[in-house]
């Protein structure tokens, strides 16, 4: 699981921001404010065909028949993306990827509670 820090956006309880400001929807309300980490599962992402949630910086592609396993960082977090079908990614490309959020858990920043 990956594991991305981000805030309970002030003015909308259902989503949260990261440090970059992207916005991404949260499968709970949280405390507006409320400093939270966002996980999220390799099989949670899939490839942006036009608009993305994320930009995964790629440092290793491992294709394995049916899908490919993409390894990088995402606002300086390490992130593994396991997408369906071969990818034309290569080591070193930015390529946008989407979330899943209503599979990802969210956890409090400070208890590590997780609070969905």
């Amino acid at each position: 699981m990956s594991f991305l820090p981000a805030q309970v956006d002030p003015e909308d309880a259902r989503s949260a921001r990261t440090a970059s400001g992207i916005r991404l929807a949260l499968p709970v309300a949280g405390r507006p404010g409320e400093e939270v980490v966002l996980g999220l599962r390799p099989e949670s992402f899939r490839l942006a065909t036009d608009h993305s949630d994320l930009t995964l910086e790629v440092d290793l592609v491992e294709p394995t028949g049916a899908e490919t396993h993409l390894h990088g960082t995402v606002e300086g977090v390490r992130v593994v993306a396991v997408v369906q079908g071969r990818s034309a990614a290569k080591p070193g490309d930015r390529i946008g990827i989407l979330a899943d959020t209503s599979a990802m858990h969210v956890f409090d920043k400070t208890t590590k509670a997780r609070l969905n």
